[in-house]
C-alpha cells in the first residue's frame, strides 16, 4: 500500500505528472547534467527508448503547454512531444493535430518525435506515435535506478507506480467482489493476452445507476444475422460483453420496436436452451438492450466465457425466426 507520506498519493492529476517528467529529464539538460548522474542516466535511457534518439546526449530546453503539447523537449535539430494520460485516453487526433502544428512551425531541418506516456492500461496500443511509455516499460526502466537513488521524488514517483501495478494485479488474488477498477484493468488485459479475446473496447462506462467496468468482443456482424434470417429491422448487432460480474449478450436494435422485442425474446430463449445459468432482466427498449446474461467469479470465468462464446458462435449457424 502506498505511504500516506508519499507525494504523488496526493499529487495524482495530469499536471502533476507533466511535471514529474518535466523535472526527470531536466536532469539531461547540459546545464544539469552533474547535478545527480544517476538520474541524468535514467534520463537519457527514457530518451535512448525512442527510435532515432538512441545516441542523444543532452537536450537544450523544455516547455510545457505549448500549442496545447504536455511535454515539449527540445534538443540539436529534435523535438519530442510527449502527450500524457492517467486514466483517460488520447482523443480527436490530439497526436497527430500536435505532429502537424510542430513540424509546420520547425520546419524539415528538426526532426519531430511524438510519445505517448500513458501509465494506466488502454485496449490498444496507440497509433501514430514513435514510442508508448507504458507502465511495463517505464517500471522496467526505473526500477534499476529506485535500488541506488537517494532522491525523494523519484523514490516516491516509482513507489506511486508500484503500487499501481499492485492493484492492476490484485484480481489474481482477490475474491471478484473485491475487484476495484485497476483490477479489472488487469482483468481484462489478462483476458486480451490470454484467452484471445479481442476487444472491440473495454474501459470504464458511466450511467445512472453507479457504473460499470466493460469489456466487449465478439461481434455478430448485420451481414451474419442476415444469413439467419435476422434482418435490421430486427437488430444491426450481437456482441458479448463484460459488466462487472456478469457476462451479457448485447444486442443495437433496429428500427421496429415490436419486431425488436419479439426477437430480443427469441434470442433469450436461444441462450437460456444452451446456458442453464442464463438470465434475464426486464426488457427496456434503448440504443443497446441486454438480451441475458450471466454471473461469473474470479474460479469460473474460463468456463463461462467458453460457454457463451459457444453459444454466440453457433448461433450464426441457427434459424432463430420460424
Amino acid at each position: 500500500m502506498l505511504s500516506t507520506n508519499n507525494l504523488f498519493r496526493y499529487a495524482t492529476s495530469e499536471l502533476s505528472q507533466d511535471a514529474f517528467i518535466s523535472w526527470l529529464l531536466s536532469h539531461a539538460l547540459k546545464e544539469n547534467k552533474n547535478i545527480n548522474p544517476l538520474l541524468t542516466e535514467c534520463a537519457l535511457e527514457f530518451l535512448h527508448k525512442i527510435k532515432g534518439l538512441e545516441t542523444v546526449t543532452c537536450i537544450n530546453n523544455l516547455l510545457r503547454q505549448v500549442d496545447n503539447i504536455d511535454v515539449l523537449v527540445q534538443g540539436d535539430e529534435f523535438e519530442i512531444i510527449i502527450e500524457d494520460k492517467t486514466y483517460t485516453n488520447t482523443h480527436n487526433n490530439q497526436i497527430s493535430n500536435y505532429l502537424e502544428a510542430r513540424v509546420n512551425k520547425v520546419g524539415d531541418k528538426t526532426d519531430v518525435f511524438c510519445v505517448l506516456y500513458k501509465i494506466i492500461e488502454q485496449p490498444h496500443p496507440e497509433k501514430g506515435v514513435d514510442f508508448e511509455f507504458t507502465r511495463n516499460i517505464l517500471l522496467d526502466m526505473f526500477r534499476k535506478y529506485r535500488v541506488k537513488s537517494d532522491n525523494v521524488i523519484f523514490n516516491d514517483y516509482v513507489d506511486f507506480l508500484e503500487d499501481i501495478e499492485a492493484r492492476t494485479q490484485s484480481y489474481k488474488k482477490l475474491p471478484i467482489h473485491k475487484w476495484n477498477d485497476d483490477a479489472y484493468r488487469g482483468f481484462f488485459v489478462y483476458l486480451a493476452k490470454n484467452l484471445n479475446l479481442s476487444p472491440f473496447w473495454w474501459g470504464y462506462v458511466a450511467n445512472p445507476s453507479g457504473g460499470f467496468q466493460c469489456y466487449s468482443w465478439n461481434f455478430i456482424t448485420s451481414d451474419e444475422l442476415d444469413k439467419i434470417g435476422i434482418t435490421d429491422e430486427y437488430l444491426d448487432e450481437i456482441y458479448l460483453q463484460i459488466e462487472n460480474d456478469i457476462i451479457a449478450v448485447k444486442m443495437t436494435p433496429g428500427k421496429d420496436r415490436d419486431k425488436v422485442n419479439d426477437i430480443r425474446h427469441k434470442l433469450y430463449c436461444y441462450f437460456k436452451d444452451n446456458i442453464s445459468d442464463f438470465e434475464k432482466k426486464s426488457f427496456r427498449y434503448g440504443k443497446y438492450m441486454t438480451i441475458g446474461f450471466m454471473k461469473y467469479n474470479e474460479m469460473n470465468y474460463k468456463e463461462k466465457i467458453d460457454d457463451i462464446q459457444k453459444a454466440a458462435n453457433n448461433l450464426k449457424k441457427t434459424k432463430i425466426l420460424s
